[in-house]
């Protein structure tokens, strides 16, 4: 039996970055995770039709 695993993981690094760069100091992973599912949803529902090719989020200890 074999593992399936997303293309898009093989290229990480090479061909592409990552979708969202951040890092959490304290226990907001979660937090902070479901914030940026949400707003990448509402980016591409908003932006539909309007030549954005990728939503890319970062984030600093105190902003997004």
């Amino acid at each position: 039996m074999s593992h399936t695993v997303h293309p898009y993981s093989h290229r990480l690094g090479i061909l592409r970055d990552w979708k969202s760069r951040w890092f959490s100091k304290d226990k907001k992973f979660r937090e902070f995770l479901k914030c940026d599912v949400l707003l990448r949803e509402y980016l591409v529902k908003k932006l539909r039709g309007m030549y954005v090719s990728a939503v890319e989020i970062e984030r600093s200890e105190k902003n997004v």
